[in-house]
């Protein structure tokens, strides 16, 4: 390759182009100017305004949700399509329903627990509560009835049959000491007393019992004037 020369200024001779003095008319030669570089520091790039407002921290933010949110419902697609066809591989179960009859709701009556005198159409309720003479009466009278009260031989002994003795009737002589009353206030027609009855022993002015017959040797079924607690007989007068 042949060297690169360049002529002398002075001489017009060819010398070699890196030659600082020239060998034939010793002239120092001047090295050529460094080609220009560019300032170190380069000013920004002024991008013309569009008119169109900066986008801000909200404007970003707001991006990066709509975002979010389109991946979100691509991916329920995703799942529910995926889910589809899971399903269309398996086998359907088909039923058809059954209907249910409604039971048709009927009123049942209660059975009476009174018992009827066919002699009289009366109806009585044989109590077995230990009551005071009062609290049996009021218990009576809240039903509709009253203590029972008794106007003959068979009434007597019916009723005395529905208890076995001990028992409340519905008279008492508190309101004035041996007057004896019904609660009903109809006419004393007939008594069957013990012996020695009413004796008003200790303050004793309500109508019971005496009974059963093995208590104190007394006969069953007369009556006695006492107090205390005892079972007791509503009746209705129907």
């Amino acid at each position: 390759m042949p060297e690169q020369t360049k002529k002398c200024p002075m001489c017009a001779e060819e010398i070699p182009v890196n030659a600082k003095v020239c060998p034939y008319c010793d002239t120092r030669l001047v090295s050529e100017p460094p080609l220009p570089t560019a300032p170190s520091h380069v000013p920004p790039r002024t991008v013309p305004s569009t008119g169109k407002p900066k986008r801000t921290g909200l404007v970003i933010g707001l991006s990066i949700t709509a975002g979010l949110a389109v991946l979100c419902i691509l991916a329920g697609i995703i799942w529910v399509v995926f889910q589809g066809g899971i399903a269309g591989l398996l086998p359907v179960a088909t039923s058809t329903p059954t209907r249910t009859k409604t039971p048709h709701l009927t009123a049942t009556a209660t059975a009476d627990p009174r018992i009827s005198n066919q002699a009289n159409n009366h109806k009585y309720l044989f109590v077995q509560i230990g009551s005071t003479w009062h609290q049996a009466q009021d218990y009576c009278m809240e039903r509709g009835g009253h203590l029972v009260t008794i106007q003959d031989a068979e009434e007597d002994q019916f009723i005395f049959q529905l208890t076995g003795g001990n028992t409340w009737l519905g008279a008492s002589d508190e309101a004035q000491e041996g007057t004896w009353v019904w609660v009903t206030r109809e006419p004393w027609n007939y008594q069957n007393w013990d012996t020695g009855e009413p004796n008003n022993y200790q303050i004793e002015n309500y109508l019971t019992y005496q009974g059963p017959a093995s208590q104190d040797d007394e006969p069953a079924g007369d009556w006695n004037d006492d107090a205390g607690e005892k079972n007791f007989v509503c009746e209705w007068d129907e």
